[in-house]
């Protein structure tokens, strides 16, 4: 007969369950934070990744549309003449830091007149967009207006006057730049090596080439940009008879 003694007492014997001590508990614990920790830190490193990742090819993005645009623009250069000048001379002006122009580019700036329009290519102050850094920071920007077949400077381009109707206001093309550089390949006349200049002033003859380098707030290599003027300057030359050069436009 079972009795109620051996009902009541705890059973012995290999089945007996085996509770967790305080110190495996605490053990346990450990790895498993020790392991979030671990986990956290590559999800975190990973988006890191990712976020500079899509910062550069957007940044690259970026670039490839500021080429785009610049290749358009100064593909279609055209060697307007100032007119009532006594000596011909092309409307085509560059510095190492600066670049002005006539192009044929069809824009808003150029409708009235077939689509010619003055353009000022150059460096102009912007807020830095990195707080942490105190680093002088230029935006690059392109003024284009309607070209004045009047003109006979660039002072209409440069400083319009305050009635002035139909005013374009500047482009603005990508910000983030520490500085600019600009140079020109070509030569004074047919006979002459073409090479690369800092600035381009030659009153009759227009550069092969036009090259930038950009050094930007990132401190990434930006490629050098190289653009070709395809028009040459006989192009809307008023030529002179059995004489290359081109003869000053009337007044």
């Amino acid at each position: 007969m079972i009795t109620a003694r051996r009902l009541l007492s705890p059973r012995r014997g290999p089945h007996r369950q085996r509770a967790f001590t305080l110190l495996e508990l605490l053990l346990g614990l450990s790895l498993l934070v020790a392991m979030m920790a671990l986990i956290y830190g590559a999800l975190r490193m990973g988006s890191r990744a990712w976020d500079a990742a899509d910062a550069r090819v957007t940044e690259a993005a970026h670039w490839r549309v500021v080429e785009q645009f610049m290749r358009r623009e100064l593909s279609q250069v055209f060697p307007a003449r100032w007119r009532g000048a006594t000596v011909a001379q092309i409307a085509f002006e560059g510095t190492k830091t600066d670049l002005k122009y006539v192009t044929g580019q069809n824009l808003d700036a150029g409708v009235k007149i077939g689509g010619f329009s003055w353009a000022l290519l150059q460096l102009v102050d912007a807020p830095n967009p990195d707080p942490n850094s105190t680093a002088r920071t230029y935006a690059l920007q392109v003024n284009r207006q309607s070209f004045d077949l009047q003109a006979k400077d660039w002072s209409g381009l440069t400083d319009p006057p305050r009635d002035a109707t139909n005013v374009v206001p500047p482009s603005r093309l990508v910000d983030g730049i520490l500085t600019m550089e600009l140079s020109y390949f070509g030569a004074e006349n047919d006979t002459a090596t073409p090479a690369w200049v800092d600035s381009w002033n030659l009153p009759n003859r227009l550069p092969q080439l036009v090259r930038m380098k950009f050094e930007t707030l990132k401190g990434r290599e930006i490629p050098e940009l190289v653009f070709s003027l395809n028009i040459g300057e006989e192009a809307g030359c008023l030529e002179q008879s059995f004489v290359r050069n081109c003869g000053a436009r009337p007044r």
